[in-house]
């Protein structure tokens, strides 16, 4: 008759454990990126209401390029950042924020 040895249920055990924790460690890591990639794209878009809230008070248009080519930048550094925390959570809005951006900042170029 075979028996497991007291050892083997241990190791078992501490085993499965180990795999566990390894696994919500995982999660736990992965979902404080998602908070954070999150978080980026609130700060984002609040930066975004406040150009286009300073750009509709400015007169001058060449002022309005400038404004929308500082939230490109800004933009381009808050996709860096995203892109650092290696999830995909949020990139997407913030790369069309910085679309926006863009096109905003290119017609004011034009109009000047």
């Amino acid at each position: 008759m075979n028996t497991i040895a007291g050892e083997d249920v241990s190791a078992f055990r501490h085993s499965h454990f180990r795999i566990l924790f390894e696994d919500v460690a995982r999660s736990s890591i992965e979902n404080s990126r998602i908070v954070a990639a999150k978080s980026l794209e609130a700060q984002l878009v609040s930066l975004y209401r406040l150009a286009a809230t300073t750009a509709k008070a400015e007169e001058s248009v060449d002022k309005v390029a400038q404004i929308w080519e500082l939230m490109v930048g800004i933009s381009d550094a808050f996709a860096k950042e995203i892109s650092s925390l290696h999830t995909s959570a949020s990139l997407d809005k913030v790369l069309d924020i910085r679309s926006q951006c863009e096109e905003l900042r290119n017609l004011h170029r034009v109009a000047a």
